[in-house]
């Protein structure tokens, strides 16, 4: 695997593998190694233009691109600015970055999971395996959601993502792609709770037996 520190030269620059701590990127980055995630590091710094990666996994916590656009390995992004738009057609997780431009996970190995960050643009779901927003008041257009009805093919989303953040992003769904899945969901419990709640369990069942 080699990894290569920016230059700081405008143009595409090319990598097997490149981790980004701080610096300056002035053109797109190309990243391609084999399928090994994350191929892509970013936790500071600056990508000018946007970041391609076919065949490399994503990860970024921080600094500021332009633009993603990712082919079917794993993106996870928990902080950091995309400038642009944001393109997946792998497993996507988003946890805290802040999207300016639209969010688009495509194809039948897109699989979207939404637990905190924003999206300024719109969620473009087109042929996307599933996309599951995870948190609490979800609606579309000011009607709440309900399991027991499709969500709306376009409209506003809003409500509160897991993480606590008020969200309210444009969705748009491809009516020919009926396989495209949207689920809201409630928030996933932190390991701390859950172990609590396992405990409170045990401790009930323990207890009524020996009565």
């Amino acid at each position: 695997m080699t990894r290569r520190e920016p230059t700081g030269r405008d143009g595409p620059s090319w990598f097997s593998s490149v981790t980004l701590n701080g610096g300056r990127i002035g053109g797109d980055v190309y990243a391609n190694n084999g399928g090994n995630s994350p191929g892509v590091s970013i936790t500071s710094g600056e990508v000018v233009g946007s970041v391609f990666a076919q065949t490399a996994g994503v990860l970024m916590s921080g600094g500021t691109v332009g633009a993603i656009g990712l082919g079917r390995n794993v993106l996870t992004m928990t902080g950091g600015i995309v400038l642009g738009s944001v393109s997946a057609q792998g497993p996507t997780t988003l946890s805290g970055a802040s999207i300016l431009g639209d969010l688009m996970p495509v194809g039948a190995y897109a699989n979207l999971e939404w637990h905190g960050g924003t999206v300024a643009g719109t969620l473009i779901i087109a042929d996307a395996l599933t996309t599951t927003i995870f948190g609490t008041n979800f609606a579309i257009d000011g009607i709440p959601f309900r399991t027991d009805r499709p969500p709306s093919l376009t409209g506003l989303i809003t409500g509160t993502l897991e993480d606590g953040t008020l969200i309210s992003t444009e969705l748009l769904r491809g009516q020919d792609y009926q396989d495209s899945r949207l689920y809201f969901a409630a928030p996933v419990p932190e390991p701390s709770a859950a172990v609590l709640i396992g405990v409170g369990v045990v401790a009930l069942a323990a207890s009524r037996r020996t009565r």
